[in-house]
């Protein structure tokens, strides 16, 4: 077991380079660490989403005994494991006191294709919208980490009706975002 002085090209899972938060130049993000057991390889980052967060991938033997003996050690025991369900449920069978978290489930879908259009109606928020998304998020999403105004967004984009009453329907944000792997939240 290692710790990593960052990513390597075949570290690049989804999950794995959005923990990351890499800079432009490559470098990892503030307070961002990488480590390596065999096939696993754990992202700890702070604050990230509004949580301190391990992301985690490889063979559940692996990835076992990196977060269980090594990274819990050196990160306490605030910190979240995120990946895939399997490999979570697995962890949280083998490493005592570490317990699956309540509440809704931290889902994770991820594309490396652009998307083909933009449908009408979808578009970027000035601030008038903004002001506007944050009335839907405090009727529909009031617990959301990603909304407008707080730390970690960038912009946002807002559907709206498009027969043209003018109503945004859904908001999504460009949310803690790194180099080379962008991060939608919404509501």
């Amino acid at each position: 077991m290692a710790e990593a002085d960052g990513l390597d090209d075949w570290d690049a899972v989804g999950h794995l380079l959005w923990a990351a938060q890499l800079r432009p130049e490559g470098q990892l993000g503030p307070g961002v660490r990488v480590f390596r057991h065999g096939s696993a390889t754990a992202v700890v980052s702070p604050a990230l989403s509004g949580r301190d967060r391990i992301a985690v991938d490889g063979k559940e033997e692996d990835a076992l005994v990196l977060v269980r003996d090594e990274v819990l050690a050196a990160t306490g025991p605030g910190y979240r494991p995120f990946g895939d369900a399997e490999l979570i449920a697995a962890l949280v069978r083998g490493t005592p006191g570490l317990t699956a978290a309540a509440g809704p489930e931290f889902l994770w879908m991820e594309t490396t294709a652009p998307p083909s259009d933009v449908p009408e109606g979808v578009a970027w928020l000035d601030g008038r919208g903004e002001k506007e998304a944050a009335t839907v998020f405090d009727h529909c999403f009031p617990d959301s980490y990603a909304q407008p105004g707080r730390p970690g967004t960038r912009r946002w984009a807002g559907a709206y009706d498009p027969d043209g009453a003018g109503t945004l329907l859904a908001v999504a944000g460009d949310a803690w975002s790194g180099a080379g792997c962008g991060f939608m939240a919404g509501s």
